[in-house]
C-alpha cells in the first residue's frame, strides 16, 4: 500500500538524483549540437555525419555485455569510468579543429556512456521503492527538461555569435558532465535486504 510520502531512502535518492540530473541535462543539451558543429563549422562529409549520428545508438547495442559484467559488483567504479573517460575526454575538443578528431572524441564519449546506464538503472532499482519510482523519476525528468531547454537557448545564442566557440563549449560540457557523474557515484546504494524505511 502506497504511503503519503516516499520512504526515507527513496527521498534521499530523489534529492541526489535531481542534483546530478540537472547537470546531466545541461550536458546532453550541449551535446545535441554535435551534428550542427560537425556540419556547419567543421564541414564534415555526409558519411562522417552518419557515423556521428549513429554511433551513440550503435554503442548501446553492447549494453547487455556491460550489464553482465556488473552483476554482483559495486556500481561506483562503472559510473566513475563513464565520468573520467566519457566526460573528461571532451576536454580534448579544446584542441580539435578537424571533423575526424571531433567525431572520434564524441565516439569515445558515447562508448563510455553505455557503461553508465546499466549501472544507474541498478542504483534506481535498489533505492527507489517500486510504488514511488515512476512518480519521482517523472519529477526528475521535468526538472531536467527545463535545464536542457535553458542550456540549449544559451548555447545556440553563443554558437550564433561565434561558431568556433564549440572549442570552449564542449570542454565546458565535459566538466559539467564529469561533475554530474561524480555526484551520481556518491549516492549510497541500498543493500538487497535493507528496508526502505518510512
Amino acid at each position: 500500500m502506497t504511503t503519503t510520502r516516499p520512504p526515507l531512502i527513496s527521498r534521499y535518492t530523489y534529492r541526489a538524483h535531481v542534483n546530478f540530473e540537472l547537470l546531466n541535462g545541461a550536458f546532453f543539451s550541449i551535446m545535441s549540437f554535435k551534428e550542427v558543429i560537425a556540419r556547419k563549422t567543421l564541414h564534415a562529409t555526409d558519411w562522417q555525419i552518419a557515423i556521428l549520428a549513429s554511433a551513440v545508438h550503435g554503442f548501446f547495442i553492447f549494453g547487455f555485455i556491460v550489464s553482465r559484467l556488473m552483476e554482483g559488483r559495486p556500481k561506483k567504479p562503472f559510473i566513475l569510468f563513464s565520468a573520467y573517460i566519457g566526460r573528461a575526454v571532451l576536454l580534448l575538443i579544446l584542441f580539435t579543429t578537424s571533423p575526424f578528431y571531433f567525431i572520434l572524441v564524441c565516439c569515445i564519449s558515447f562508448f563510455a556512456e553505455m557503461v553508465f546506464h546499466p549501472a544507474w538503472t541498478s542504483v534506481m532499482q535498489s533505492n527507489y521503492h517500486p510504488d514511488w519510482q515512476g512518480r519521482l523519476n517523472g519529477k526528475v525528468v521535468a526538472y531536467t527538461s527545463a535545464a536542457s531547454m535553458v542550456t540549449a537557448l544559451i548555447v545556440g545564442w553563443w554558437l550564433d555569435k561565434d561558431p568556433h566557440s564549440y572549442q570552449l563549449i564542449f570542454p565546458l560540457a565535459g566538466m559539467i558532465g564529469l561533475l554530474s557523474y561524480i555526484k551520481a557515484s556518491k549516492i549510497k546504494v541500498r543493500k538487497a535486504r535493507t528496508p526502505y524505511y518510512s
